[in-house]
């Protein structure tokens, strides 16, 4: 569906291709689609030539395969070559894929396309070159490279010949290699480049240790590359099984993949996508498949992360952090599993907010958490050893509180799994906790999601300036007025003061506020910081609605800076913003009296709690909210 929704003028700047394996199963259904919404021109490169469309023996073929087959035997037999069941095929099969080239080269030019069909062996460096130079006498630019060409023999690695198993490898790797080097080395880069992988490579398959090891290869090269050459879109598409077409359509095999629950693709419903993904100009790797079956199955995930070695790199002192402790997990769709215990004993701060006696994480921790463990499955495993930081957060959710009961430790449980997109590594993330019920069985909650943004930390941050807010401690309130309402402690007592002008709220940052963890000297996400734009807010908000509220989302935090200078000057600029009917929401910046910015905020939201605030308490934001600004 989304394929068939593509807008067509996202593909207004695809007009040239190249194209290996041309001859392939599931890649002519591809060319039609994409002939049929470009009219552009393609380069088709394949190992054998096309053979001549009055060659009788392709009319007996399409007439009666099993009495060519016969006499095609015969024939081999006479002319002394092998005439085995297996030469004969082979020899079919090739005449098959011939056939359905030129039928597909036909369709491809009444849509409109020009078509040029090179003989090339991409394996071979100087067949490769031959064909560059040709395509370079027509065109100084390529839009795409779409690097089909694979063949698959499916047998275990102890019966499987080294040379069987190089030739697989060779035509995928060195065959994309050969025609990279030989485009980059006359100046001409593609803009787009597209790999065939498969399932195979994602998953792993029995018989295809070969095959599975070249299609990964592929898809970890389109991650390398969309670092090494930005101005490139690099895909890796992770095929399923198709039907039809195709390695997977012949024989049993369909019914061997409808044994093991794997879904089959129809070609109408496939081969759009690669239309989809060229027109979204998608990065990294992506899995296009029904449903996987046995390939979704857990199988071995535990095995592919060694748990004791990643622990021991997370013990490094420069990657602790007191929201979790170890890695105790990793699937497929969840990614890993970070676990860590906090105690009110322990940890102080969790009694400076706590509502009606229950301690409660602070939302502003909830956040550090999610940036952190992204941040540290990042560095952990980051393929070139570069270290990552956080650029921001968005779509943060505060589902539900996370409560200490009986002043008893929690057990934190964070999810993670990293993406690639546009240069960055996009972490999709949730805190979740379990609680035991007397009578029930365990429950998980699920308390704060995020989506966070990672960039490569290439040292000192562009700095971002802004004009010093104006304070002049006129028309305040005091952070004893304050926190009589707030029901923080004094590690999160963050306010000085709060100041309006202009229709916007000042929340003056208090700097002799105490350590809420001896341990941290940097954050990422600085979280007090956070606090101070979340509480400013807030005094507005209730002294205009008369609630008291908690966190419920933000839209956007951008982090500019991670350590807080001592005796800075620091200052939470929050602007109220209301649109028609919509909730009251609250864009917000953090910025020192010489205009240095540390964190911009956008889109905040609160979830009002259900009783009302006491009025004695209320009346003093009221008259400051509704008091005419001097």
């Amino acid at each position: 569906k989304e394929a068939e929704s593509a807008p067509l003028n996202n593909l207004e700047h695809l007009h040239t291709f190249v194209v290996t394996g041309a001859s392939g199963g599931i890649v002519g259904p591809i060319l039609l689609d994409l002939a049929k919404y470009t009219q552009g021109t393609f380069y088709l490169l394949s190992r054998t030539s096309l053979p001549d469309p009055n060659d009788p023996d392709l009319e007996a073929l399409a007439r009666d395969r099993n009495a060519f087959r016969k006499a095609l035997a015969e024939r081999l037999y006479q002319q002394g070559e092998r005439a085995t069941p297996s030469a004969v095929e082979q020899k079919i099969a090739a005449l098959e894929r011939g056939l359905a080239a030129i039928k597909i080269i036909e369709e491809m030019r009444s849509l409109g396309a020009k078509v040029h069909y090179l003989p090339c062996d991409v394996t071979q460096p100087e067949s490769v070159k031959e064909a560059v130079d040709q395509i370079l006498k027509d065109t100084s630019s390529i839009d795409v490279i779409l690097h089909a060409a694979g063949i698959e023999k499916s047998r275990k690695i102890e019966t499987k010949p080294f040379e069987e198993f190089a030739q697989i490898l060779s035509v995928k790797v060195n065959g994309f290699y050969n025609l990279f080097k030989a485009f980059e080395s006359r100046g001409v880069l593609p803009h787009q480049v597209v790999f065939f992988s498969s399932v195979a490579g994602r998953f792993g398959n029995a018989g295809q240790t070969d095959y599975s090891a070249a299609n990964d290869f592929l898809s970890k090269l389109a991650g390398v590359f969309s670092l090494e050459y930005p101005q490139m879109n690099c895909v890796s598409i992770d095929w399923g099984a198709w039907a039809e077409v195709g390695m997977a359509s012949r024989g049993f095999l369909p019914e061997l993949m409808k044994r093991a629950g794997i879904e089959m693709l129809s070609p109408e419903i496939a081969a759009p996508q690669v239309r989809y993904l060229l027109a979204q100009k998608k990065k990294g790797e992506v899995v296009v498949a029904g449903s996987l079956g046995v390939l979704e199955t857990q199988r071995l995930e535990q095995e592919c992360l060694n748990l004791e070695q990643a622990n021991q790199l997370l013990a490094n002192p420069a990657r602790r952090h007191f929201l979790f402790e170890r890695i105790t997990g990793f699937k497929l769709g969840e990614g890993l599993t970070f676990e860590g215990e906090l105690d009110p004993g322990q940890h102080p701060f969790l009694h400076d907010h706590a509502l009606n006696g229950i301690p409660l994480l602070p939302g502003v921790m909830g956040i550090e958490g999610l940036a952190v463990v992204s941040q540290q499955m990042a560095n952990l495993f980051s393929y070139n050893h570069r270290d990552y930081r956080i650029a921001s957060l968005a779509s943060i959710h505060f589902l539900m509180p996370l409560k200490f009961y009986r002043n008893q430790a929690r057990k934190l449980i964070w999810k993670t799994q990293l993406t690639y997109h546009d240069n960055q590594l996009v972490g999709d993330v949730s805190l979740e906790s379990t609680i035991q019920r007397y009578g029930r069985d365990p429950e998980t909650m699920v308390h704060f999601t995020a989506r966070v943004f990672l960039v490569p930390d290439e040292g000192r941050k562009g700095e971002i300036r802004s004009n010093p807010p104006y304070w002049n401690g006129s028309h305040q309130l005091s952070a004893e007025e304050v926190y009589r309402l707030y029901f923080h402690g004094p590690s999160f007592q963050v306010i000085e003061g709060v100041q309006r002008k202009d229709g916007k709220l000042i929340g003056k940052w208090r700097k002799d506020l105490p350590p809420v963890a001896d341990s941290m000297t940097e954050w990422a996400t600085l979280p007090m910081l956070v606090e101070l734009c979340l509480q400013t807010a807030g005094v507005w908000e209730i002294g205009k609605t008369g609630v008291l509220a908690l966190p419920r989302s933000i839209e956007r935090l951008d982090i500019y800076r991670t350590s807080i200078p001592r005796q800075s000057s620091l200052f939470a600029e929050v602007e109220p913003v209301q649109i028609g009917d919509h909730p009251m929401r609250f864009d917000a910046r953090v910025v020192d009296g010489k205009g240095k910015v540390y964190l911009e905020l956008k889109g905040y939201q609160t979830e009002p709690l259900p009783y009302p605030v006491e009025p004695e308490l209320l009346s003093t934001l009221t008259q400051w909210v509704q008091m005419p600004e001097r």
